[in-house]
């Protein structure tokens, strides 16, 4: 498997709210709610070399190579399983041994198969596991312990591009209505469903933004933060909280030189942005353990924020994040997500090459008996406090 990745390089308002018939002008805050936080970010010039300051390596899992994962998709963990969609439309499941539990591969044309999966998501409780076929315009349910189908359900009223599930309810992202264009009630960037089977809610309604096509950084919009799922809209630079009832923004972050809307919708060809001052595409906002991770992009290049939300600091923000390999913390890689209050990151395997030509000494032969061909690794950070 191949990643287009760089080891020295960590790879990296308010809008309406609208019911199915009813609006108003306002994303509904719940009362209880705390007070928009600010999280200011300004760039480090120099490398962050001692990243077991504040990071330590709780486990590693490498992964089988009794199966070969293309380029990944979308990476979660949850009870106990390790979940991998890659761009083959393959879906595999691995215990924390890394061991394949099983292998969804149902690509076809067939009656029983599915066509192009942009996407996936758990539901837990319920042990579901459902992908977004965007071929057939259905969503398809699984087993999620044993990989086996359970159903399938039309999902011809929508077509979006990403998807979540929070508390059985399910949530799409569509950041253009190039598929409705005469049908305003589809003109919106994020859909609330309670079953998959219809839209319920719908916020964000598209303004110029959405006539901007630009994927390339692009991260998942949606991140799953233990107890709360966290979302990014394009181009913005707020973090909101999601749940059935309501759309909370929580933090605010100010970026250097942050992207004005007017010359996103000004500079063509689109790519030139990239060689722009301007930081933009916020995204990856993990948080645990009373501290946030997040990713923007600069001038063509991924930066990595580190914020301690306990002790109101940035511990770091800059696009050379390079841990000197330690017994504590052997490697990390950009952060994909949390799981029990840890930082996940997916390590492609020539990284963990690189790092042990920095130190072999640390290194457990699991590790050293890796190849450049070997699936990733997944590594499980706390912080250290």
């Amino acid at each position: 498997m191949k990643y287009i990745i760089i080891v020295l390089l960590f790879l990296c308002l308010m809008s309406c709210h609208s019911g199915r018939q009813s609006s108003c002008e306002d994303v509904p805050v719940e009362k209880d709610s705390v007070q928009l936080r600010v999280i200011p970010v300004s760039i480090s010039d120099t490398a962050y070399r001692n990243v077991d300051q504040t990071f330590e390596q709780i486990s590693y899992v490498v992964l089988s190579d009794n199966v070969v994962i293309g380029e990944i998709v979308r990476t979660l963990v949850s009870d106990e399983r390790i979940f991998i969609l890659d761009n083959q439309n393959k879906l595999f499941c691995f215990d924390m041994q890394g061991k394949v539990e099983y292998v969804i591969d149902e690509h076809g044309s067939g009656p029983n198969e599915y066509g192009n999966v942009l996407d996936f998501a758990l539901n837990p409780p319920l042990k579901m596991l459902w992908m977004y076929d965007s071929t057939r315009r259905k969503l398809h349910c699984y087993d999620m312990y044993t990989g086996k189908r359970r159903q399938s359900i039309s999902a011809a009223y929508m077509a979006p591009e990403r998807m979540a599930i929070w508390n059985g309810s399910f949530f799409f992202f569509m950041g253009d209505h190039y598929n409705y264009p005469d049908n305003p009630e589809m003109h919106y960037s994020l859909f609330c469903s309670l079953s998959g089977a219809k839209i319920d809610k719908s916020f964000f309604p598209h303004d110029r933004t959405s006539e901007f096509r630009f994927s390339y950084g692009k991260e998942h919009p949606f991140y799953y933060n233990n107890d709360k799922l966290y979302f990014i809209k394009d181009y913005e630079t707020v973090v909101y909280q999601l749940t059935s009832e309501s759309v909370t923004p929580v933090y605010k972050v100010e970026l250097p030189d942050s992207l004005p809307l007017d010359v996103l919708m000004e500079v063509t060809p689109s790519l030139k942005l990239m060689q722009t001052r301007y930081s933009w595409l916020l995204s990856n906002a993990y948080e645990a353990d009373g501290f946030l991770n997040l990713w923007f992009q600069k001038q063509g290049s991924c930066y990595a924020v580190y914020y301690d939300l306990l002790k109101d600091k940035l511990i770091y923000a800059g696009k050379q994040v390079n841990n000197h390999p330690v017994k504590d913390l052997l490697f990390i890689s950009q952060i994909h997500g949390v799981y029990k209050d840890m930082f996940f990151s997916v390590v492609p395997s020539f990284v963990i090459q690189y790092k042990i030509s920095e130190n072999p000494d640390v290194f457990p032969d699991d590790l050293k008996n890796l190849t450049e061909e070997s699936n990733p690794i997944i590594g499980f950070y706390r912080v250290k406090r």
